[in-house]
């Protein structure tokens, strides 16, 4: 049986999740608190709207590799309520911080480099 996950309908979202899964877990600690301040910046998005959606989908067991994480279980519980073009608009907002921090974690900033 081939079991399609919510974010395996969309390849933006397929491989937004993959890079998401591949990171350790201080980095997946980071990235979903400014997870967090990017969706609740969107306009789209209402804090009242997201808790509602955080409480509709609370799983039955934490299963997924993502529930390990509360933040960011939250985050993509409240992403996957929004229909799909609205997904679409908070990953590519996110991914470009989460590119930065990730560079920034592994390879230091600017200022780092002209210290040494």
């Amino acid at each position: 049986m081939n079991y399609l996950r919510w974010y395996d309908k969309d390849p933006v979202i397929k491989d937004f999740m993959s890079a998401l899964e591949r990171l350790d877990e201080e980095t997946i600690n980071l990235l979903a608190q400014d997870f967090i301040q990017t969706m609740m910046e969107d306009e789209y998005i209402s804090t009242d709207g997201a808790i509602k959606s955080l409480i509709q989908n609370i799983p039955p067991g934490y299963n997924r590799w993502y529930d390990e994480n509360y933040d960011l279980h939250s985050c993509l519980e409240v992403l996957k309520s929004l229909p799909p073009e609205h997904q679409r608009r908070i990953i590519e907002k996110f991914r470009e911080s989460m590119y930065q921090l990730i560079a920034t974690l592994y390879y230091g900033t600017e200022e780092d480099e002209q210290k040494q």
